[in-house]
């Protein structure tokens, strides 16, 4: 737990500011404001984002971001539903976890872009809150001896894979999501392509890592953990805007 902690530390600690300095102008870096959004695949879910940056140096934006993320718990398992009309479930699993992270950072560029096209290589650092969403989840459920189901959220005690028929309706316990305030950190490698100058294109591949004040219930067997280490790879677009 130690060795993530101090991780969280270590990406807070590379953002550092800079002076101005003039743009080079044999490159594509004098651009002085981005925005651009994208969408990821991590090792524990799905992401979509949107980043604004502004001017520091030539090599240097500081970026300010908005993502929302699904969590998925690492011990998840899908099954089948028992019937053609019900989706199929997590066993055990007792809240959709959704993240959204307010965050600011900065990129640094690592290899220039020429002017004749090319890759230009940045590395960007953010950090910032973390807002965990959690929205309970239902279950068809059998009663026995009679040919009808209802929708419970699931108790241990009661609910096993012979009883459980499917997923419920998505929508049921809406009204009984709960919030849970973290803090995040990320590190990544950006790699943009666009062939037009004022235009972004890029892969983006990183570490993320999310920690939160209490373990978050995502599962009811097992234990829930209090920080999430992903991997993820994301896809973006966007403009650039020169002076």
């Amino acid at each position: 737990m130690w060795f993530r902690i101090t991780l969280i530390f270590i990406l807070f600690a590379s953002i550092k500011s800079y002076g101005q300095q003039p743009d080079d102008e044999t490159t594509t870096v004098s651009y002085h404001k981005i925005k651009y959004f994208g969408f990821g695949l991590a090792t524990n879910g799905y992401s979509g984002h949107f980043r604004y940056g502004k001017h520091i140096t030539a090599k240097k934006k500081r970026l300010y971001e908005v993502e929302f993320t699904t969590f998925r718990h690492p011990k998840e398992a899908r099954r089948a539903s028992s019937s053609p009309t019900t989706r199929s479930y997590v066993f055990g699993k007792v809240n959709y976890a959704y993240n959204l992270r307010l965050g600011i950072g900065q990129h640094k560029v690592l290899a220039y872009k020429p002017l004749n096209g090319g890759v230009e290589i940045k590395r960007i650092v953010n950090f910032g809150i973390s807002n965990l969403l959690l929205k309970p989840i239902y279950y068809f459920i059998s009663v026995p001896n009679e040919r009808i189901a209802v929708q419970e959220r699931f108790d241990e005690e009661e609910h096993s894979v012979a009883n459980i028929i499917g997923e419920g309706q998505y929508f049921n316990g809406f009204n009984e999501i709960s919030y849970m305030p973290g803090i995040y950190g990320k590190f990544a490698l950006n790699f943009e392509y666009a062939g037009e100058r004022t235009k972004i294109q890029a892969l983006e591949t990183g570490v993320l890592l999310d920690g939160f004040i209490t373990r978050p219930e995502i599962m009811a067997f097992g234990e829930n953990p209090q920080l999430f280490l992903s991997f993820y790879v994301a896809l973006q677009f966007g403009n650039k805007k020169y002076r």
